[in-house]
């Protein structure tokens, strides 16, 4: 992002340059200086929101997402806000958004996002096979070619490495999906790494796992982290 906004100042900067002298180029410079601002407060707005979920400041995600999708339907913030509490294990509350989704209106093309919410829940609740199940469909849901889409690619692999994490049932490539996941989708980022401290203590790495978990937030006990830190460190640390 920060190269994109060098590149965009120097196209800018070359569009004034080349525009006629007098008046004509004050009015370039002035869209060219609105252009920047603008998308120099969407690159601090989007910074800001990796971090709070790095963070898990929940309450902050939330009020961003309620920000983003303020004039849309209800029920598309409900599946966000579900989406986002279940990655921080927020089993209770993701599970009413989630109710309040699917009385809302909006179509189904939100399947992929409501799949995301329900296989994080139904882990946290111990469904396991029905996690792996909707694992399944959502893989089998087509992934276009594109920059975004290979995004999407990588939350797929991430989120079915994690169902299969949780199951115990890691495939040698998962760590490698929970690493990509976790640095690319700042919003997951804990759940993936979470997973990957269940992978090493399963394939003979316990001793990693008190680096996969340090710096993790203080989880509340409504998150279904505050049990799962306590019980891989001690996991960890009595292999």
């Amino acid at each position: 992002m920060v190269l994109r906004i060098i590149v965009l100042v120097v196209v800018l900067a070359a569009s004034v340059g080349a525009s006629p002298p007098g008046l004509e180029r004050w009015i370039v410079a002035a869209i060219s200086s609105m252009v920047l601002v603008a998308y120099f407060r969407a690159w601090r707005a989007q910074e800001r929101l990796r971090s709070w979920m790095r963070e898990a400041r929940v309450d902050d995600v939330l009020e961003s997402l309620r920000a983003q999708t303020a004039g849309q339907d209800e029920g598309i913030y409900q599946l966000l806000s579900a989406t986002a509490l279940a990655a921080f294990g927020y089993v209770d509350k993701a599970r009413h958004a989630l109710v309040l989704f699917e009385r809302s209106q909006v179509v189904r093309t939100a399947l992929e996002q409501q799949l995301i919410a329900e296989v994080l829940l139904d882990v946290f609740e111990g469904s396991r096979d029905a996690a792996l199940r909707k694992v399944s469909l959502l893989e089998s849901l087509p992934v276009r070619r594109g920059l975004i889409d290979k995004k999407v690619a990588v939350l797929h692999h991430g989120i079915a490495s994690f169902v299969r994490a949780f199951s115990h049932r890691a495939e040698p490539q998962d760590d490698a999906y929970l690493r990509g996941a976790e640095r690319d989708i700042p919003l997951i980022s804990w759940a993936m790494r979470y997973a990957r401290a269940i992978v090493a203590i399963d394939t003979g790495r316990a001793s990693e796992v008190i680096g996969l978990l340090e710096g993790a937030p203080v989880w509340p006990p409504s998150s279904a982290y505050h049990e799962y830190h306590t019980e891989l460190l001690t996991r960890a640390r009595s292999i």
